[in-house]
């Protein structure tokens, strides 16, 4: 059982919708469809006043709101689903036979640590610099997670267990409305993309305007560099 359950009852999250990132916010009803780039009825994502309280306006201290944090309560963790997209330490190597990990895309679109670029000539940029040598140094191995080199964001046999990129199949594919291909897990079809050489990086959960296709449990990929539509959560870890 995964979501949010009281004895054998389980609910999904409700997915972050606010097209402005307000932490806290809540949709009023479930999306019935996954992104199809416009805002339509089926997959409306705002910033409406929620009802139930005239003082926390899209707030998490708001009632209404409440149904997106994990416990349905204020005390719970909001925007797991929607939101942004966060990025995690998770990233592949940066060839076939490189076992490090990658620094980004390119030149252009990379994570300022050192390392590989996975597609040196896709923006025509800079594209004879085919790695990051000035940047950051990577931290302790135990700190980041590295996934083996994938051309494909259909390779979940290259997930690992227990970060939602290989427990939640079987993953298949389904059409948008607009007919688009999109690829999904068989935790309420969230959005399962695994990373390519054109973004290399792991992200999870899912964005405001994601309908259907976020969820806690979606993960897709990207370049490596800050994005708008990209977070990350500070996690504190106890050393003893």
């Amino acid at each position: 059982r995964f979501g949010r359950c009281s004895g054998v009852s389980c609910e999904e999250v409700r997915m972050n919708n606010s097209q402005n990132y307000v932490t806290g916010a809540s949709n009023k009803n479930e999306p019935t469809c996954g992104y199809t780039g416009t805002n339509e009825g089926c997959n409306r994502y705002e910033d409406a006043s929620l009802t139930g309280d005239t003082t926390n306006i899209n707030n998490y201290f708001n009632v209404a709101s409440q149904i997106s944090s994990t416990t349905g309560n204020y005390t719970g963790i909001y925007d797991m689903a929607g939101g942004s997209w966060e990025y995690v330490m998770g990233v592949m190597q940066g060839g076939e036979q490189d076992k490090n990990p990658a620094s980004g895309r390119n030149d252009t679109y990379n994570s300022e640590f050192n390392g590989a670029f996975t597609c040196p000539t896709c923006e025509k940029i800079n594209e004879t610099i085919t790695s990051k040598t000035n940047g950051k140094n990577w931290p302790d191995a135990k700190y980041y997670d590295l996934y083996d080199y994938s051309i494909s964001e259909q390779q979940y046999q290259l997930g690992h267990l227990g970060d939602a990129t290989k427990e939640f199949g079987p993953f298949y594919s389904v059409s948008y409305i607009n007919g688009n291909i999109r690829y999904v897990s068989s935790y309420n079809a969230d959005d399962a993309k695994f990373m390519t050489p054109y973004d290399p990086w792991l992200v999870h959960g899912g964005i405001y305007s994601g309908g259907t296709d976020s969820g806690i449990y979606s993960f897709g990929y990207t370049t490596g560099t800050p994005l708008n539509m990209h977070t990350f959560r500070i996690i504190l870890t106890p050393t003893k």
